[in-house]
């Protein structure tokens, strides 16, 4: 009995550390819940037209979830067109009051995004991307990194940047999973990331 107590306790223990990685890894939600409550309200609404009227900044997270007009999207979208607006909080609140179908508002599409959305780097450092999932999608991921300025991405979505940065450069990460893909800039800085702002007194 002994010798079968230290395995399964050896498994306990590492148990949450692989639960937590997959779900670090990809972070689920719904279109247009940009609140995060699993629902798609009012409430979301009203957000989402405070953000259109300059009221409040959105965050990354916002602009992928609340993004939901056009349908179908602008360029290679396959929903929205990158930018909050009035259309964006009119469709989800819509759909809140049962106005639109799943099919109307899209809720069935897959959407990848790629967190966060922009950043600087120097030589060699590293970061971390994430992905946001709405819709279907498969937890599968195909990483790559695309430009001629190069870097290396893992399949845990750990992106290194080259050694050698001679001037500064862009290059996107992007995450393919299924039938969608989201993007992610990458600016490359021989100086590196510029230093925080001071503190505030």
């Amino acid at each position: 009995m002994r010798r079968y107590l230290l395995p399964l306790l050896a498994l306990l223990v590492l148990l949450p550390i692989l639960s937590s990685s997959s779900a670090h890894a990809a972070i689920r939600a719904r279109l247009g819940d940009v609140t995060g409550d699993g629902r798609v309200a009012v409430d979301d609404a009203v957000k989402v037209l405070r953000i259109a009227l300059g009221l409040m900044t959105p965050s990354s997270t916002d602009v992928i979830i609340g993004d939901v007009q056009p349908y179908p999207g602008t360029g290679d979208r396959r929903i929205g067109d990158g930018v909050l607006t009035i259309a964006d909080a009119l469709a989800i609140l819509r759909y809140s009051l049962g106005l639109m179908t799943d099919d109307q508002f899209g809720a069935n599409e897959v959407v990848v995004g790629v967190l966060p959305g922009r950043t600087v780097l120097g030589p060699n450092q590293q970061q971390q991307f994430n992905l946001l999932l709405i819709g279907p999608a498969p937890d599968s991921v195909q990483w790559s990194v695309v430009g001629s300025a190069g870097g290396f991405i893992n399949e845990s979505g750990v992106y290194t940047a080259p050694s050698n940065i001679p001037s500064v450069s862009n290059v996107t990460v992007q995450a393919d999973v299924g039938p969608a893909s989201g993007t992610a800039l990458v600016v490359l800085d021989p100086e590196g990331p510029p230093p925080p702002p001071p503190g505030l007194g």
